[in-house]
């Protein structure tokens, strides 16, 4: 491949890290708000459906950020053993800098998710 081919699958995989990201937000504010408006109604089986669901697509996601962040490492040491002059030195700490938060974005907002849903009851009420 040539230089350009693999930036241009960086950047492809930097956009579908942005995507997930986004559609991980907004299933996690669908929940939220789902939670908020019906606390009362959601019971049960359905509350523990939506849960599931809710925390089987988040986990997709940070398999999905898992897999973008080792072919960005790949393209990297590509552009290393290319000696490319574009490849800057703080490359892979950028990486870690933007992935390490967004991962624990995704850990603790599931987190915080995970416990409206089951106390809306009681967090609502007060």
């Amino acid at each position: 491949m040539t230089e350009f081919e693999l930036f241009e699958l960086l950047s492809i995989a930097n956009d579908r890290v942005d995507s997930n990201f986004q559609f991980w937000m907004s299933a996690s504010f669908a929940v939220l708000m789902a939670f908020y408006f019906a606390a009362g109604k959601i019971r049960g089986l359905i509350k523990w459906t939506v849960l599931l669901l809710y925390l089987s697509s988040t986990l997709m996601f940070l398999f999905r950020v898992q897999a973008a962040g080792r072919m960005a490492t790949r393209i990297r040491a590509d552009l290393e053993t290319m000696n490319s002059e574009y490849l800057t030195v703080g490359a892979e700490a950028s990486a870690i800098f933007i992935g390490a938060p967004l991962m624990l974005i995704a850990c603790l907002g599931t987190l915080a998710t995970a416990y409206f849903c089951f106390n809306s009851e009681k967090i609502l009420s007060k």
